[in-house]
């Protein structure tokens, strides 16, 4: 997985707690717009769960990307790829 700079977090903290904002709410939209952008940039089938993860104790940054089947199997099992990114 990624990281994000620590003083990326306290500065996303802060902000929130300056501006009165859910964290939450906000750390969601924020998961669901990399997933999104993951999903345009590997042209990801609407079928294909994708899903952004933000650790902001740890750093760490993450896009799940559910394993596509080729057409017609059936999966035995749920099976998650993980893009890392850049390190």
């Amino acid at each position: 997985m990624s990281k994000i700079d620590n003083n990326f977090s306290e500065a996303f903290k802060a902000l929130l707690e300056e501006k009165q904002l859910p964290q939450d709410v906000i750390l969601d939209a924020i998961e669901s717009a990399m997933a999104s952008a993951y999903r345009r940039a590997v042209n990801a089938s609407s079928a294909q769960e994708v899903i952004g993860k933000i650790d902001l104790d740890s750093g760490e940054v993450a896009i799940l990307a559910e394993k596509e089947e080729p057409d017609g199997a059936a999966p035995e099992a749920r099976a998650w790829k993980v893009d890392r990114g850049a390190t």
